[in-house]
């Protein structure tokens, strides 16, 4: 068996205490330069994603609230309709109860998610308890853009709604 001696002991222990010291400068200068460029491609691809993310979030706002106002007008059994307003970026939903001459507003207006989302034209969009959709301004169809990118949402006579790039 190998027995140390107190030389070996000595040496072994200032071995020991330079492994222990930690990392050196070029090491580290390196590991930090890695992150950043890590960084540096990170950053845009995820400002990128939460672009797309908002726009998408708008559409999806927008096509959901047509379905839901065209859905309330079936179940409850009088007309509804939704107006999407180009200036303010938001819509109102407006029902007409039985007895109602005019639409009423039904809560407050809505903004579309994404603030900088653009509406081609105002449009206000009908329905009828027995399902049929009408465009009493602008058309059964509009488009919506966000930094360059634009969607077109489009309204069959029966309130299927298609989103077209």
């Amino acid at each position: 068996m190998f027995r140390r001696t107190s030389s070996t002991n000595q040496e072994f222990r200032r071995n020991a205490r330079k492994r222990m010291r930690g990392y050196s400068f070029p090491e580290i200068a390196f590991a930090m330069v890695v992150g950043l460029v890590l960084s540096a491609i990170a950053v845009p691809m995820m400002q990128s994603t939460m672009r797309n993310y908002r726009f998408r979030s708008a559409v999806s706002d927008a096509a959901w609230a047509i379905r839901a106002t065209r859905y309330q007008a079936i179940m409850k059994g009088y007309p509804y309709a939704i107006t999407f307003n180009a200036q303010t970026n938001a819509y109102q939903v407006m029902n007409q109860p039985v007895g109602a001459v005019n639409m009423v507003n039904v809560g407050n207006p809505i903004p579309l998610a994404g603030s900088k989302v653009a509406l081609s034209r105002d449009t206000t969009l009908e329905f009828r308890p027995n399902g049929l959709v009408l465009a009493t301004q602008g058309q059964l169809s509009f488009a919506m853009s966000y930094e360059g990118k634009t969607k077109t949402l489009a309204v069959s006579r029966y309130g299927h709604v298609t989103i077209t790039p």
